[in-house]
């Protein structure tokens, strides 16, 4: 019973290992002209640009994270420094040039 099981997996992965095998195949002949076509209009910037981002390392959920953490705080701490500068000098403006 074993043996036929295995036959029948071999059989059907190899079945299917055709199948895709042809389908890759039709999809190649269907897009063939689109293909041409389009590497004769996109400029090879676009082309290169894309298999450099193939090459990039993208960060992880955790760097991620970490790192747009790191973007907010820095962002509020900036916004409260030129805040509070704005308000000092608003005041010293006012002090010393509308003199109230």
């Amino acid at each position: 019973m074993k043996l036929t099981r295995n036959k029948t997996a071999k059989n059907s992965s190899k079945s299917s290992a055709k199948f895709l095998a042809k389908i890759k195949k039709a999809l190649k002949t269907i897009f063939k002209p689109f293909i041409w076509l389009g590497n004769k209009i996109v400029p090879k910037y676009f082309k290169n640009s894309f298999q450099e981002i193939k090459l990039v390392t993208w960060p992880n959920k955790k760097e991620s994270r970490q790192l747009t953490s790191a973007v907010v705080v820095f962002a509020v701490v900036l916004s409260l420094i030129v805040a509070l500068i704005d308000l000092g000098l608003d005041k010293v403006f006012k002090k010393v040039i509308l003199k109230q």
